[in-house]
């Protein structure tokens, strides 16, 4: 089971990574101290470890909470603030109805899978490091396979129009977006 932790793998999965043999299991009190006669230190001391850990069985993820300015009572709130914001920079008001229409699914998709402060983390990593000359997108210093998170999040609207993240817009047809009169698509993400 600890294999199957540190490697990130489910244990029902029969392709894991895993040892054999019978000595790779979490041992008993009684075990350990066959193990170690004569060293109640060693059991002491590991009681003392195991006491500050917290943990259970169930899959989750956690994402840090992010810090929102005031006036925004959930990260969902403040991640519609900034998109609705920068859809209106990029298509124009008011908004065309294909735009407004993806940008309230899209927002719905994320807030459901509990990604906007997954959104607004990476939106703030990536404008830092914008702020520092520091090369982000496509191709800078990205890991050869990025996760399906991250390929998922970079192409949904709310990522598109938010400033920081400025992503590379899907094509037109798969958008179904229009761009507005007073900024095209490229000059969009070239800002």
């Amino acid at each position: 089971m600890l294999l199957a932790i540190g490697t990130g793998a489910d244990l029902d999965d029969p392709k894991r990574f895993r040892f054999e043999g019978t000595e790779s299991y979490v041992k008993s009190e009684e075990e350990m101290a066959r193990l170690f006669p004569g060293r109640p230190d060693v059991l002491e001391n590991t009681q003392k470890v195991a006491d500050l850990c917290e943990f259970d069985f169930e899959k989750r993820y956690f994402v840090p909470s992010f810090p929102r300015p005031e006036g925004f009572e959930s990260d969902e709130a403040l991640l519609r603030h900034l998109a609705e914001e920068g859809a209106v920079r990029r298509y124009g008001t008011p908004l065309p109805d294909a735009v407004r229409e993806r940008l309230d699914f899209e927002l719905g998709v994320i807030n459901t899978a509990g990604y906007a402060g997954y959104f607004l983390i990476v939106a703030d990593f990536i404008s830092a490091a914008r702020d520092r000359g520091i090369p982000v997108g496509p191709g800078a210093a990205a890991p050869p396979a990025p996760s399906w998170r991250t390929r998922w999040a970079s192409r949904r609207l709310p990522a598109q129009v938010r400033p920081a993240v400025r992503a590379l817009p899907q094509p037109r047809a798969a958008c179904r977006c229009p761009t507005s009169t007073s900024t095209s698509a490229s000059s969009a993400g070239a800002r």
